[in-house]
C-alpha cells in the first residue's frame, strides 16, 4: 500500500479528498524532532472482529450479572433493614452520577475557553498541593511525611521550571483537540451515554455485590474485577471512538465536521464491534490490577501488616500506571487504524 495515503479507522482515505484541518502555525524550533514521525503508520485493515475471546468473555460476565440480579433484589429487600441500606447506596450512587455529569460538562467548557491557562493551572495546582500537604503534616506532627511532601514540593517546582517552555506546544495540542471536539459535538452525546450506562451498571453491581458478599465473601475479587472491567471498557470505548473521529477530522474533515457526523457513527460502530475485543483485552489487564489493589486496601485495618500492605499497593500502583500509559497510546492506534490490541501496543512502544 502507498504510505502517502492516510488510513483512518482501518480504511484508506481517498487521497483526492484529503484536506488537513487548518491550524495556526507556531514555531517550536527543533525541540520536538523537526516533524519527523518515529512511530508506525497504519495499514488498511480487513473487516473482522479482533480479540474475539475477550469480547465474548466480557458479554458472558455481564449476562451472568443480569442472571443473578433478580435474586439479589429479592435478597436485599427481603429481610431486616437491607432495603434501607440499599436505598442509601442507590441515593449515593445517583448523587455521584449527577455530580460527574455536571463536573465533566463544566470542565469541557472551561478547557474550550482557557486551554493555555489550564496547562499552567495544572502545574500551579501540583506545586500548591505539595506545599499544603507539607504544612498540614508539620501541624499534625508527622515530620517524616512533611519532609517527603517538601521534597515533592521541590521536585514540582523543578519540573515546572523544566517544562515551562513547552506550555505553548501543549496548549496548541489541546486547542487542536478541542477544535476537533467542537466540530463533532456528537461525541458528547456518546460520552454521556457511556456515563449513564456506567451509572446503571453501578446500581446493578451494588445490588448484586451486597447480596453475594453476604453469602460468599470469597467472591470479592471477581466482583471487584467485574466492576473495574466494565468501567474500563466504557472509558476505553469512548477513547477509541474519539481517536477515530479526531483522525478522520484531521485527514478528511468533510466527514467529521457536524454534530452527528459520519465519522462519529463509523468510529463508534467500529469500537463496539470489530475493535471491541481489543478494548476488552486491554481493559481486563488494568481491571485485574485494580481489583488486586482494592483487595489489598481491605487489609489496611490490620496493624501487623500495614507496612507490607503499603509496599504491595505501591508496586501495584506502579504496574497499573505503566499499563495504563501504554494502553492510552495503544487505543489511539486501535481507534485510528483498527489494529489488534497487541500490535497496537507494539506500535505504541516504538513511539
Amino acid at each position: 500500500m502507498n504510505n502517502n495515503i492516510p488510513v483512518v479507522q482501518g480504511y484508506a482515505v481517498n487521497h483526492n479528498q484529503v484536506t488537513p484541518a487548518p491550524l495556526v502555525e507556531e514555531n517550536y524550533g527543533d525541540t520536538y524532532g523537526g516533524g519527523n514521525f518515529n512511530g508506525v503508520k497504519g495499514d488498511v485493515q480487513p473487516k473482522k472482529f479482533n480479540d474475539v475471546f475477550f469480547s465474548v468473555l466480557f458479554y458472558a460476565h455481564i449476562f451472568a450479572l443480569l442472571i443473578v440480579l433478580p435474586a439479589s433484589l429479592n435478597a436485599n429487600g427481603g429481610g431486616g433493614n437491607g432495603g434501607g441500606d440499599m436505598s442509601s447506596i442507590i441515593y449515593f450512587v445517583a448523587v455521584c452520577g449527577i455530580f460527574a455529569t455536571g463536573l465533566s460538562t463544566v470542565s469541557l467548557g472551561f478547557m474550550m475557553k482557557h486551554a493555555t491557562g489550564l496547562v499552567k493551572l495544572a502545574l500551579y495546582f501540583q506545586i500548591a498541593t505539595s506545599l499544603a500537604m507539607a504544612i498540614l503534616m508539620l501541624m499534625a506532627g508527622g515530620v517524616m511525611m512533611a519532609i517527603f511532601c517538601f521534597l515533592s514540593f521541590a521536585v514540582s517546582i523543578c519540573y515546572a521550571y523544566a517544562v515551562w517552555y513547552r506550555i505553548p506546544f501543549a496548549a496548541a495540542n489541546l486547542n487542536t483537540a478541542l477544535v476537533a471536539v467542537k466540530a463533532n459535538l456528537g461525541l458528547m452525546v456518546a460520552a454521556y451515554a457511556c456515563l449513564f450506562v456506567g451509572f446503571g451498571f453501578t446500581l446493578a453491581w451494588t445490588v448484586v455485590s451486597n447480596a453475594v458478599l453476604n453469602t460468599y465473601p470469597a467472591m470479592a475479587f471477581l466482583l471487584f474485577l467485574s466492576y473495574y472491567w466494565t468501567h474500563q471498557v466504557l472509558n476505553n470505548t469512548m477513547h477509541v471512538t474519539t481517536a477515530g473521529v479526531i483522525g478522520t477530522w484531521w485527514f478528511a474533515p468533510m466527514e467529521a465536521s457536524s454534530f452527528c457526523s459520519k465519522a462519529i457513527g463509523d468510529s463508534f460502530c467500529r469500537a463496539t464491534t470489530y475493535s471491541f475485543g481489543s478494548i476488552c483485552f486491554g481493559s481486563l489487564i488494568v481491571a485485574i490490577i485494580q481489583a488486586l489493589r482494592q483487595l489489598n486496601h481491605q487489609l489496611r485495618g490490620n496493624d501487623d501488616a500495614r507496612i507490607l500492605v503499603c509496599i504491595i499497593d505501591c508496586i501495584l500502583a506502579c504496574i497499573e500506571g505503566i499499563i495504563e500509559y501504554f494502553n492510552k497510546w495503544a487505543y489511539i492506534y486501535v481507534g485510528l487504524y483498527g489494529t489488534y490490541r497487541i500490535n497496537a501496543c507494539v506500535h505504541a512502544v516504538k513511539i
